[in-house]
């Protein structure tokens, strides 16, 4: 046997997607890992959340300013929304 065939051989032993029922173990895992801990789910679900409203409203300045409609304010916002969103990211990495 070559080194080829072996090192296949140990990819495929290890790879758990040729095993039936595999994804429902993953899914069954992730289903009571979330019953278990509620709290860090509900707080990672709402930085999430937070996250996806600071960079809807970066875009929509932006937009604004494309569509020649600088105002500014709007530099004082997007420095404020851009100082958030760093926080939220390492929240959520976290």
């Amino acid at each position: 046997m070559d080194i080829a065939t072996d090192h296949l051989r140990t990819a495929r032993h290890l790879t758990p997607s040729h095993e039936p029922g595999c994804c429902a173990g993953v899914a069954e895992y992730h289903r009571e890992w979330n019953r278990l801990h509620p709290d860090e789910t509900a707080a990672r679900v709402a930085v999430e959340r937070e996250l996806a409203k600071v960079n809807r409203k970066i875009n929509r300045i932006i937009d604004a300013i494309e569509n020649a409609m600088f105002h500014p304010a709007m530099k004082d916002r997007m420095t404020v929304l851009g100082a958030e969103k760093p926080a939220l990211s390492a929240n959520r990495a976290s």
